[in-house]
């Protein structure tokens, strides 16, 4: 079959994917009659687009099969940071709390803060009490002479 008559069969849509690659091979020569040098871009583009397609196609098969291991690994490491991180941030609470428990616990329940001096002994706390009461109290003797002189 001629070239030309495979060219308008192609352009009725009636070719076979071997004449298309007949065609395209024809085009690829560089021996093309004058009269056919026209549609040389046309077929010339149909290859080379089908050779970038064929290359990208590769390409993307190679990047996936190359990107699937470190993508593992990036989700992997991500988990272990953040179970690290709760670990922590868990460990921290639960510092935080133990220590708090010891600073109530190490208040005492009685206490008295004399001169800026904490006392915890309840003897000495109901014995300063009793003092400072006394001091501060008068008789009702006492009371009533300082009533009638201050009038």
């Amino acid at each position: 079959m001629k070239i030309e008559e495979l060219i308008d069969k192609y352009f009725e849509g009636e070719t076979t994917c071997k004449e298309e690659q007949e065609i395209r091979d024809f085009f690829l020569n560089d021996s093309i009659p004058e009269h056919l040098k026209e549609y040389q871009p046309m077929f010339a583009f149909f290859e080379e687009e089908k050779n970038h397609q064929n290359s990208m196609q590769e390409l993307t098969k190679r990047e996936s099969s190359t990107e699937s291991k470190p993508k593992e690994y990036r989700i992997n490491r991500k988990f272990i940071i953040q179970s690290i991180i709760s670990i922590a941030a868990g460990l921290a609470l639960l510092f935080t709390i133990i220590g708090l428990q010891q600073h109530f616990n190490s208040i005492p329940a009685s206490y008295v803060m004399i001169d800026g001096i904490c006392y915890t002994d309840e003897e000495m706390i109901l014995e300063q009490a009793l003092n400072s009461l006394n001091e501060v109290s008068v008789d009702e003797d006492d009371f009533l002479i300082q009533l009638l002189s201050e009038q």
